[in-house]
C-alpha cells in the first residue's frame, strides 16, 4: 500500500503498466485489484472498460467464456470498491483512488473492518460527507487525503462526518 510500502506500491504500478489493459476474466481482475491500493483509480477505470463493454453487449454473456467469467466479472466490484473505500491497518481510507471521471457520486452500506457500515457522498471529486455505522462499537480511524480522524462509537451508534473545504 502507498502508506506503508511506497516503493512496493511504485513497483506494483509499473508491473500493471507493463501488463497492459486488454485481458479479460479472472486474470485481469486479479491484476487490477492492487490498483486501488496504490491509488491509481484512472488505471483501474481504463482496465475495466474493455471487459465491461464486452460483457454488456453479449446476448448471453454467461455462455461466452471469453467475455464472462464469474470470478472475473463479479470480482470487478471489489476493484471498484477499493477505489472508493479501503479498510486495513486499523484505518478506513475514504476515496483513496477516485477516478477523475467519477467526480460526483454516492456509496451506501459498504462494509468496513471492525463490524461497521459506511456511507459516502462526493461532489467535484471531493468528499462531502461520510457516515460510519458501528454494529458492535469500538474505535475507528477515518483517513481522507492527508488527514485522519478518530472516532469512538458504541454498539448501534452512527457518526456523521462533515467535510468542509475538502478537509475532515
Amino acid at each position: 500500500n502507498l502508506r506503508d510500502t511506497p516503493a512496493l506500491a511504485a513497483a506494483a504500478r509499473r508491473s500493471l503498466e507493463i501488463r497492459g489493459d486488454e485481458a479479460t476474466g479472472w486474470g485481469d481482475r486479479l491484476a487490477h485489484q492492487p490498483v486501488g491500493a496504490i491509488g491509481a483509480g484512472r488505471t483501474r477505470l481504463r482496465r475495466a472498460a474493455p471487459v465491461d463493454r464486452a460483457a454488456a453487449h453479449l446476448p448471453e454473456p454467461v455462455r461466452r467464456p471469453s467475455a464472462f467469467q464469474i470470478d472475473g466479472n463479479f470480482g470487478g466490484t471489489a476493484g471498484i470498491t477499493e477505489m472508493l473505500v479501503q479498510s486495513w491497518g486499523g484505518t478506513v481510507f475514504l476515496l483513496p483512488a477516485l477516478p477523475a471521471a467519477w467526480s460526483d457520486g454516492e456509496l451506501r452500506g459498504v462494509r468496513v473492518r471492525n463490524a461497521a457500515g459506511l456511507d459516502l457522498a462526493w461532489r467535484g471529486g471531493r468528499l462531502q460527507r461520510a457516515t460510519l455505522h458501528s454494529d458492535r462499537g469500538g474505535d475507528y480511524e477515518l483517513a481522507y487525503r492527508d488527514e485522519t480522524m478518530k472516532l469512538q462509537l458504541r454498539a448501534g451508534e452512527s457518526a456523521g462526518v462533515a467535510v468542509e473545504g475538502g478537509r475532515l
